[in-house]
This record gives structure tokens, sequence and C-alpha cells, in this order.
């Protein structure tokens, strides 16, 4: 979401300097646990063996135009990741999320991160 659009409740402040420990899905500081995230956001059927040429024609001159990415490079990701991805760069300001704030929050008041 926007960075001006997230906005975290006096109690999400209060249970965080209440706690010791910070526990998220995915532990986002671990470089190992992050490429296992990513090998789940791919997919052995590419993008482009579930279209016809003039679909992947059409989807590589989209790609290009708009994104300035080139069909090859997403290819092997799952639909959902490439429809977040692409979405994510049509939103004209700083993206934020409520995972990283809390992390941030969290190890700046010295909060343990619970893996």
């Amino acid at each position: 979401m926007c960075e001006q659009d997230l906005h975290l409740a006096d109690k999400v402040y209060t249970a965080i300097d209440a706690v010791n420990q910070i526990a998220l899905e995915v532990d986002l500081t671990d470089i190992e646990e992050l490429v296992i995230v990513q090998q789940f956001m791919t997919s052995k059927t590419s993008l482009s063996s579930q279209l016809t040429k003039e679909e992947q024609a059409d989807f590589q001159r989209l790609l290009k135009k708009k994104y300035q990415i080139d069909l090859e490079s997403v290819d092997q990701l799952h639909p959902i990741i490439l429809i977040g991805m692409l979405a994510a760069k049509d939103v004209a300001c700083p993206v934020k999320g409520y995972d990283m704030e809390i992390l941030q929050i969290g190890l700046s008041k010295k909060k343990n991160l619970l893996v």
C-alpha cells in the first residue's frame, strides 16, 4: 500500500512495547529464508508456454512498453506473483507493508525476532 496510507493503531505500538519477541510469517532478515520464499514464487510451467504466439507477442509488447521488462525475465513466475509485481509498479507512491513496518519498529526497540 502507499506509505502514507499505512497507519498502525496505538495498540500495535503498545503490544510491541509489551513483548520481548516479534514473530512474522517470514524472517525478512534471513537471506536463506528469502531464497526459499523466492523458490515458491517460481513455476515449473512457463507463462509463455500457456500462451499462443500472438498472445506472447502482445504480452511482450505490453511488458516492454508499460513496465520496461521482457517476458523472459518473468516467464517462470507464478501468475499471481506477476500480477502483484505489475500492480505494485502501477502504484504512483512509495509502497510499504505492515510486515516490514512491524519488523523495523521491533528491531529499533531491540526486540528479538522469533524465527
